[in-house]
């Protein structure tokens, strides 16, 4: 036992070490395709790059510890890394190799590769195996912030499953603004019903973990299709433009996979500088179910941070969604950038109104929305937050605080 507490220490330490890199890499708004190294003097095709492209093996190699904590592997330590030309023809690839010391210290991997078939990278094919512990909820709360949650106060922001097979994929780029998706996965899906044992945090280490809910088990082949609209002025901290993503998902009756559903989505975002200190930011995302019945992982659900603030985690949910979250920022203090230090200071208040239900139709007209709404503060251009959420429809409800690394949208 005494050599699991020591090893068990040095995961702790190789965390704390290695945060702020994956602070930066984990709290951006997108996630870059795995494409731009250091020069192993290749010969770039004549027609690839011009004057304004990157250079393309710049800064293109990673590799790095791979660590994460939640509350069904407990610790996971492994390897990531990676080739991801900026330009060129270049293949990309990933290679993730994962240790999880609960479930059996169960072996976890991901392996992807990318073959760009046209010049300046417009599009590439790919494919991808794994067996890891996947997750729907990504978009809620970002790696690093959700592994700070989880280790430091016993909070774990997300739900879990097994997913094991292989996806095909195309990925486009006709314009700089414009990003296509489309892939193929088959994928055999476990759940994973008990927590880790003796997972404990370094505060609250006494609370119960929020229990991880069981799937629907079995062989999932999915059509997937997604197209995004990028206007932002900065992905990682926009202040200005707007964004849209379109996506759907199928396992048609010919694809004799064990689910049979379709499912539809929109997102769109928008920011607006409303003068030199303040600034106005919004998100729709609606959703519904074409055909078929969602497996529990694929419900739309609304509840707990970057939904409905003021509620449980995923409180509401269904085969329909509809949310709304605006966001009013003034600053009050402008920081002297001192030692590439940035202190501004905004107060923010905000609003949001969703619902998630089950229904024939998409029938929100017939739908009582829930309404939160609240005030925060946000430094370092909203990277970090505290956000104070009170239910609007219930005088007697309390505040709900929550602190994020990440904006919520």
């Amino acid at each position: 036992m005494s050599g699991w507490r020591a090893l068990g220490k040095s995961i702790v330490l190789v965390a704390l070490l290695a945060g702020t890199a994956w602070a930066q890499e984990e709290t951006g708004d997108e996630v870059s395709p795995i494409d731009s190294t250091s020069d192993f003097g290749f010969q770039e095709f004549p027609d690839t790059q011009t004057s304004e492209e990157p250079p393309a093996l710049e800064g293109a190699i990673h590799y790095g510890p791979y660590l994460h904590y939640n509350r069904v592997d407990q610790w996971a330590l492994g390897i990531d890394m990676g080739f991801r030309p900026a330009a060129g023809w270049y293949p990309r690839w990933n290679v993730r190799v994962v240790h999880a010391f609960n479930r059996g210290h169960r072996g976890l991997y991901v392996l992807e590769g990318a073959q760009p078939l046209l010049s300046r990278r417009r599009l590439l094919v790919g494919a991808q195996v794994r067996r890891f512990t996947d997750t729907e909820d990504e978009w809620r709360a970002p790696g690093f912030e959700n592994f700070l949650s989880a280790f430091l106060f016993h909070f774990d922001n997300r739900d879990y499953f097994e997913a094991r097979g292989t996806t095909i994929f195309a990925e486009g780029r006709p314009a700089p603004s414009l990003g296509a998706w489309l892939g193929y996965s088959d994928l055999e899906i476990e759940s994973i019903p008990n927590l880790a044992p003796g997972s404990r945090s370094a505060f609250r280490r006494d609370e119960p973990w929020r229990p991880n809910p069981p799937v629907e088990e079995g062989v999932e082949r999915l059509v997937r299709g997604e197209i995004t609209v990028e206007g932002r002025d900065n992905q990682a901290a926009p202040r200005r433009g707007g964004w849209l993503r379109l996506g759907v998902q199928s396992t048609g009756p010919k694809l004799k996979s064990d689910f049979l559903f379709t499912r539809y989505e929109a997102e769109a975002r928008g920011y607006v500088p409303l003068g030199p200190s303040m600034r106005f930011k919004t998100r729709v995302w609606a959703g519904t179910t074409g055909a078929g019945t969602l497996p529990s992982r694929k419900d739309f659900a609304v509840g707990g941070i970057s939904t409905l603030r003021a509620h449980p985690f995923k409180e509401r949910r269904g085969d329909h969604v509809f949310l709304v979250n605006s966001e009013y920022a003034v600053q009050v203090w402008r920081g002297r950038q001192r030692s590439g230090v940035k202190t501004n200071v905004w107060l923010l208040a905000f609003s949001d109104l969703g619902q998630a239900w089950d229904a024939p139709a998409y029938d929100l007209a017939h739908q009582r929305l829930a309404w939160d709404g609240g005030v925060g503060v946000a430094i370092a251009d909203g990277r970090l937050s505290v956000y104070g959420a009170h239910d609007l429809h219930d005088g007697d409800a309390g505040i709900v605080w929550s602190v994020r690394l990440a904006s919520p949208f």
